[in-house]
């Protein structure tokens, strides 16, 4: 699937995985898009724009989650997304107030997770 690009699996991982605050920030404006205009089932912008399905990028959140010592509220949260979203930030504002620049999601996007979240399990 990606050997069109000329990359090994790894080369690919990494990239995507260096990138992970540059997607956080697209995915969050392509919010606003999807909430103009609405779509049933996979909203094929986001799809895309998480390759691998969104792993590299999971996996950026979760060490950045790990290293700013909240691994224990990271087990407790494992099955909601909407936690997990909420948690990163609370990650990645830790580690902006000691000069990091780590891209914080918004407040409409946590809104839009833990209302989804919300209609998939009730």
């Amino acid at each position: 699937m990606y050997a069109q690009y000329g990359a090994s699996f790894e080369e690919l991982y990494l990239n995507e995985y260096r990138n992970s605050s540059s997607t956080l920030q697209k995915l969050d404006s392509l919010l606003d898009v999807f909430k103009a205009k609405p779509v049933e089932g996979e909203y094929g912008p986001v799809a895309d724009l998480l390759v691998f399905n969104g792993h590299p990028t999971g996996y950026y959140m979760t060490r950045l989650i790990q290293e700013e010592g909240l691994e224990n509220e990271l087990i407790n949260i494992f099955d909601s997304p909407a936690a997990f979203a909420e948690l990163y930030n609370k990650a990645a504002l830790r580690k902006n107030n000691r000069g990091g620049n780590e891209y914080l999601l918004s407040k409409d996007l946590l809104a839009y997770l833990n209302n989804v979240e919300k209609c998939i399990t009730h």
